[in-house]
């Protein structure tokens, strides 16, 4: 691969979303955004014929207050003002009970029905009937749908009959000997529950559980704690006698205390203090690591050495000693003594305190035990007691009502407002349709905005510099309707839309030729097409030919156009470009020896076509760098046409010999995804990418709406 020291041009921003850009996508899906508005609209408009708005009667009842709602048990005679909305839920609960509601079905069937025909009157009696209740106005709503409007306060009508017939049952129903026959049964209950707690309370020498338990509990933790510290204790003891042991195992009552040779006596004083110094941190160690742990293994393999060399000393000297009392040793004796008293105490207290351990905890279950018995009896007790409230409430409350009732000769609720047969259903038509035209045109939206993001192929020049981040500086519209097919006159008859990138080709420094390769991922992305236009567009600029290197068809392929019999190429082309062309020479190729490519130039114009004899699609890089040198040195612009990616991922490692590069990218076709790794490719291979040129790019906004949208921003720019 060739190595470029270019340095690479600067990535341009991405551009921002646009109107056009908002209108381009929406009439790109356009089909589908109708297809789905019209299936909506059309299941909402026949939801809305079978399935039509029903009629609502509606009644509405005032509840006002009476004294058997008063549910004080005053001595002093004052009645309590009842809590705001209870007068209203009381009557509700009563209106809303399954019984009252199967009356009325019975009552419009008939007692002779079938039942599976009243349980489905009855379901649909639930489904259609809705109460609304205002606390603060103590008035309730009735509500009944129903598609005729007849039925509907019919039904209302009979459940207001039955309701009354109902709520004077109820209220004036006696329950007064019932509630105090429960009520004295609770009260019984209570005073087993208080007399069996009490008795258990003495048997087990209970005063306050949850304090006996929580010193049970510190006492228990600090007899533990001690016991792990005297555990400690001992296992450090231990471990200490067993290393003091070992490190004084060699150690004798008698020393050397002087010989005739001073200096053989200081070297065997200097060892011995030495072998003193590691025999003592060889028991401390030993009392705080294992005696397979390295540090320890280690100083008895000094040790020994030391030793070994003082006998080894001792051999070798004839000389005289003398010997004394070592005071080291009655030292270790002394601790070894003392270690030994220490964990025979430490021992018998581990003993103790295992046995004091194991009587608390015994003491600390028996009272957790205690304290669970004694949880049981109390919510024994707490139930007995809320019950015999509940039942004394209940009784003094119907022995209340039962005195009111006899005195009120009138009813406390009124129908403010009666039934009637409602005229118009709930919602109208023309809401319906409202609603799902506004459904279908939001499901559309919807659709077309998962599908925008589900695509992955560019619809315009914007996506595609947002996307890359690279400009595009080619994109010819493609006429609409079906695409039809490429030739030589549809691709020449747009070449002037590539004058931008002529232009950013003519301004590439350098004075020799420039060498631009165009690149692409597939055969069917245009890249051919893209370079005729280009040709035309530069062979204005240079009075030398535009030179065409088609290095991607093969030996029988002539995708430029087949010579003729006199060897050219006939481009059919716009009057411009021919008038354009007239003065060009034709026999700009007569001096060209290059046995390796075949010239065709293309009838008047001034461009050639350069195609190998053989095949240039298996071309060394190297060869191609040296005939891009040799093109360079006859041809100001040499335009190369190479194998799509997609066939021949070498094309890339081909990208630096270049001087510039663009890549041709076809509209609705090329993925996001290969154009990035197209990029990411060539950068990496330090190819100097110029733009984009993009291909068969449509545009699906109606001429109208560009003509609206040019005018409104023409009187912005006045304004």
């Amino acid at each position: 691969m060739v190595i470029s020291t270019r340095e690479r041009p600067a990535s341009r921003g991405a551009a921002a979303l646009t109107v056009r850009d908002y209108l381009n996508t929406c009439f790109y899906y356009r089909k589908v955004g109708i297809a789905v508005f019209l299936a909506i609209m059309l299941l909402g408009l026949i939801a809305t014929w079978l399935f039509p708005m029903p009629y609502r009667a509606q009644a509405t009842l005032l509840v006002l207050n009476a004294a058997y709602y008063d549910q004080s048990n005053s001595t002093q005679g004052v009645q309590l003002t009842p809590a705001v909305g209870q007068l209203v839920s009381v009557e509700a609960q009563i209106i809303n009970s399954p019984e009252l509601q199967r009356n009325v079905v019975m009552s419009q069937l008939g007692n002779n029905a079938a039942p599976g025909l009243i349980e489905r009157d009855l379901q649909n009696f639930k489904n259609n009937f809705h109460l609304k209740q205002n606390d603060l106005a103590n008035t309730i709503t009735l509500s009944f749908y129903s598609n005729d409007p007849e039925q509907a306060a019919k039904s209302l009508e009979s459940l207001l009959k039955v309701y009354f017939e109902q709520r004077a049952s109820i209220l004036t129903s006696g329950r007064a000997g019932m509630l105090i026959d429960l009520r004295d049964e609770a009260r019984v209950t209570l005073e087993k529950a208080n007399r069996a707690l009490t008795e258990f309370q003495k048997a087990h020498d209970v005063v306050n559980i949850q304090d006996q338990i929580a010193r049970a509990v510190a006492l228990e933790s600090l007899l533990v704690q001690r016991k792990m510290e005297n555990e400690a204790a001992l296992a450090q003891d231990r471990s200490g006698l067993e290393a003091l042991l070992a490190a004084t195992e060699n150690v004798t009552e008698n020393v050397l205390l002087f010989t005739d040779n001073s200096e053989m006596m200081r070297s065997q004083a200097t060892m011995r203090l030495s072998l003193m110094e590691l025999e003592a941190r060889r028991a401390e160690f030993a009392a705080r690591y294992m005696e397979t742990s390295p540090f320890v293994t280690q100083l008895d393999r000094q040790i020994a050495e030391l030793r070994v060399t003082l006998e080894k000393q001792k051999l070798s000297d004839g000389v005289s000693s003398r010997h004394g009392r070592n005071t080291y040793y009655d030292t270790v004796q002394d601790k070894i003594a003392s270690l030994k008293t220490s964990i025979a105490g430490e021992v018998a207290r581990q003993e103790e305190l295992e046995v004091q351990v194991e009587t608390t905890r015994a003491r600390l279950r028996s009272l957790i035990s205690v304290s669970n018995q004694m949880r049981q009896l109390e919510v024994e007790r707490d139930i007995a007691a809320e019950s015999f409230r509940e039942r004394s409430r209940q009784a003094e409350l119907a022995l209340s009502q039962q005195e009111q009732a006899r005195e009120v000769n009138s009813t406390n609720v009124r129908v403010i407002e009666a039934p009637e047969v409602p005229s118009r259903r709930t919602v109208s038509i023309s809401m319906l349709i409202a609603a799902c035209f506004v459904a279908a045109l939001t499901t559309a939206a919807l659709v077309s905005l998962l599908l925008s993001s589900l695509r992955e192929t560019f619809l315009s020049p914007e996506q595609i510099e947002r996307a890359l981040s690279l400009r595009v500086l080619s994109s010819p519209i493609s006429p609409r309707g079906r695409m039809r097919k490429r030739d030589v006159t549809n691709d020449l008859a747009t070449y002037g839309e590539h004058s931008q990138l002529a232009s950013k080709i003519y301004t590439l420094p350098g004075d020799r030729g420039k060498v631009v390769m165009a690149i692409s991922h597939d055969k069917h992305d245009g890249a051919q097409a893209v370079i005729k236009q280009l040709a035309l567009a530069l062979e204005v600029r240079t009075i030398k030919p535009v030179l065409i290197m088609d290095m991607s068809s093969g030996l029988d392929e002539h995708a430029y156009g087949s010579p003729n019999d006199e060897g050219k190429v006939v481009w059919e082309c716009p009057d411009s470009a021919v008038a354009l062309s007239c003065s060009m020479p034709e026999n700009a190729f007569e001096n060209q020896d290059n046995n390796a490519l075949a010239f065709y130039p293309v009838e008047n114009h001034n461009i050639v076509i350069a195609r190998h004899r053989l095949s240039a699609q298996h071309l060394a890089q190297n060869k191609i760098s040296e005939m891009f040198d040799v093109a360079r040195s006859y041809y100001d612009y040499i335009l190369v046409d190479m194998l799509p990616v997609g066939r021949s991922p070498v094309v890339i490692e081909n990208a630096p010999l270049a001087d510039a590069v663009f890549l041709v990218i076809r509209a609705e076709s090329t993925r996001k995804p290969i154009a990035q790794m197209l990029k990411s490719q060539v950068q990496e291979a330090d190819g100097n990418i110029i733009g984009v040129a993009m291909t068969d790019r449509r545009v699906y906004i109606p001429d109208f709406v560009y003509k609206v949208m040019a005018n409104r921003s023409r009187n912005l720019k006045t304004s």
